[in-house]
């Protein structure tokens, strides 16, 4: 039996500390253009290859995110969280030493799979928990973002100094700087009869989860496609890598004033016209990238990018964790979320391969087409008899 102190989930300090850690499990993700770009130049990779780099990590997430079910009310959530944090540090100092390709593919996914995984995952779960959801997870965007942009500002600098091993060691030392704070991470969540007292009342159906998880996913798709190779889209501007770096973090920036607008938005107009909305902007932003000649095109496109999707994000997540009445599935969040980070890298990948970056464009409008397509879907299951209706619609 622990003899800590218990910590509140809805408390200050709880939800600060899973906004830092998901953040420190996101920042991977959120530099990974840069990250890229520095892997590409050091190691000679192409696109398939940099598809394949991205895709390992993001994928050993995925399958941790899947299996949560089966684990993440019965684990102490402070002791797996310090695990995933040392996991994620060592994991980064060990690629330094990767001698081939193969391993350094190796090694991102088991980061993945046993460090980003777990720290998502539990804290995912915790956004869902507390009462404000579409808040919380507001903040933890704006916090994956602003990490982000810091990441994505210095990174360039750090590789021009140190090369690929000088920006593993500055991933590396994101995770040790919250050790010391892993105390105000809550053992547990809210048992199942909380959550389920919390959000129902009469039987839900699990339809409007799946298709809004089946959303998720297609939008990701298609944004991944995008963000894999926005340093590649930059790089054909002319643009210097270092320039490329700026504006992407820059972009980062307005996507933190996108999470912050939609946490002061709360639901004060509404929580379900920010996502299809996201989902044609990012259309019109795909689009806006194929014109890759133009560098002050693709400064605006990226700028906008980072703020239009955190506009959306945060109502989609919260509608499906309000769906979600057994609290079991909210963790699915990133499983769905990171399926389509594989797809898109990949596809993507595959897409592009020596060539120009212009077919992930177009996979990218296509995803966000079929996105609109089972948005719609949720909405029209809504407007059946109340007993399958979603009570956030209500």
């Amino acid at each position: 039996m622990s003899t800590m102190m218990p910590v509140d989930i809805e408390s200050k300090r709880a939800i600060f500390w899973a906004v830092m850690a998901s953040a420190a499990a996101t920042l991977f993700f959120n530099t990974l253009p840069v990250f890229l770009g520095v892997a590409a130049e050091t190691l000679q990779l192409n696109g398939e290859q940099l598809g394949q780099l991205a895709a390992a990590e993001i994928g050993g997430i995925c399958l941790t995110s899947t299996s949560a079910v089966l684990w993440i009310r019965r684990v102490n959530w402070r002791w797996i969280s310090i695990a995933g944090l040392l996991v994620m540090a060592a994991g980064n100092l060990l690629c330094m030493g990767a001698d081939n390709f193969s391993q350094l593919v190796a090694l991102r996914f088991l980061i993945g799979l046993l460090g980003d995984g777990v720290m998502l995952t539990v804290t995912y779960t915790l956004f869902g928990d507390v009462r404000d959801t579409d808040r919380a997870f507001a903040f933890s965007i704006a916090g994956q973002t602003g990490l982000g942009m810091l990441g994505l500002m210095l990174m360039p600098h750090i590789a021009e100094w140190g090369g690929l091993n000088a920006v593993l060691m500055a991933i590396a030392s994101v995770p040790l700087l919250l050790l010391p704070i892993c105390l105000w991470m809550p053992e547990r969540g809210r048992n199942r009869e909380t959550v389920t007292a919390r959000n129902s009342s009469g039987r839900v159906s699990t339809w409007p989860v799946a298709l809004g998880l089946v959303t998720l996913f297609l939008w990701f798709m298609g944004l991944n496609a995008l963000w894999t190779f926005a340093e590649r889209i930059g790089a054909e501007t002319g643009l210097a890598q270092t320039k490329i770096g700026l504006v992407l973090s820059l972009g980062m920036g307005m996507g933190f004033l996108g999470a912050l607008v939609s946490s002061w938005m709360g639901d004060r107009f509404g929580r379900l016209w920010q996502a299809p909305v996201s989902f044609v902007c990012h259309a019109l932003i795909a689009a806006l990238f194929l014109q890759h000649t133009y560098a002050v095109v693709y400064i605006g496109a990226a700028l906008l990018f980072s703020f239009i999707w955190n506009i959306g994000l945060p109502y989609m997540m919260g509608l499906i964790a309000r769906a979600d009445v057994s609290g079991r599935f909210t963790a699915w969040l990133i499983t769905f979320i990171t399926a389509g980070q594989v797809a898109g890298s990949l596809l993507g990948g595959k897409l592009v391969g020596d060539g120009t970056t212009a077919p992930a464009c177009f996979f990218a409008m296509g995803c966000c087409a079929a996105a609109m397509v089972t948005y719609w879907l949720i909405g029209f299951w809504a407007k059946t008899p109340p007993r399958r209706r979603l009570q956030v619609m209500n």
